[in-house]
């Protein structure tokens, strides 16, 4: 029982692991999506904001 108990909780910690990354990785896109929206609502377009090479 003890076995089951371990590769239950080490499935717990690689679950936990991937939910993190995933809402890091979505906080960092609603993050960018937020910021330019505001710089549109500001007036900036996104030329403006990185100009062309």
């Amino acid at each position: 029982m003890a076995y089951i108990d371990s590769e239950l909780e080490n499935v717990r910690i690689v679950w936990q692991t991937i939910a993190d990354r995933v809402l890091v990785i979505g906080l960092i896109v609603a993050g960018m999506a937020l910021a330019g929206g505001v710089s549109i609502y500001l007036g900036y377009t996104p030329q403006e904001i990185v100009p062309p090479r």
